[in-house]
């Protein structure tokens, strides 16, 4: 049997609510969240930060976004997608699989994480790492990240030492697929604008036609 507890640990909080307005770990109450309102893939948060780091990641959480249908031109988080340790966790919905299998019976218990399911239908995923994620079941999705982990992404890092938006690049994987999509920043370096660094973060998604639109060009 596995067994859970729960201490208390200073927490930077990342959430991405809407369609998406998202605050950074870093950000504060009162600055303005950034707006991300292109389609395809962002991952939010990652431990793979470093440019000179080798080997893979062990934790990337990432958002699939699709255009809403209500509101042109504006998407929302219609998937989100875990991978730790070597799972593969889906949330879409109300619903939840790992590694492809349907869970019903809740809590579900790991080795590396934990996930539990309100009367409401919103999850909780508790991680050994710490990482807690909060999914309400439709389209907003909240992280508490501790201040200890190393991570960036969308979210962005948690050892910020700037004030302002934390516009660090991530890896351009959407330009190998997105060829209209150059990213002319390496990894970590401050990028000069939203649309720039939400690019470097993002990846295609190959079954969702607004991406495929969004990579063919107007």
């Amino acid at each position: 049997m596995s067994c859970y507890y729960f201490e208390l640990i200073a927490m930077e909080w990342c959430s991405c609510i809407g369609d998406p307005h998202c605050r950074q770990l870093t950000q504060s109450l009162t600055d303005t969240p950034i707006a991300l309102n292109w389609p395809c893939g962002y991952t939010l948060i990652t431990d793979q930060c470093d440019p000179s780091q080798t080997g893979h990641a062990s934790l990337f959480i990432q958002a699939k976004m699709t255009e809403s249908m209500h509101n042109p031109g504006h998407v929302f988080v219609k998937q989100l997608v875990i991978q730790f340790e070597g799972s593969i966790i889906v949330l879409q919905n109300r619903t939840v699989t790992v590694d492809k299998q349907p869970i019903n019976v809740f809590p579900y218990i790991s080795t590396p994480y934990m996930i539990g399911k309100s009367y409401l239908g919103h999850f909780f995923i508790r991680m050994a790492n710490g990482i807690e994620i909060y999914w309400d079941g439709n389209h907003g999705v909240k992280f508490a990240v501790p201040f200890a982990l190393k991570v960036c992404g969308i979210c962005g890092h948690n050892t910020k030492a700037f004030t302002g938006p934390d516009y660090r690049a991530g890896p351009g994987r959407i330009a190998q697929q997105c060829t209209r999509h150059d990213i002319p920043y390496a990894i970590g370096e401050r990028t000069s604008d939203l649309e720039s660094f939400a690019r470097s973060w993002g990846f295609f998604v190959e079954d969702d036609i607004p991406c495929i639109k969004d990579c063919e060009g107007p």
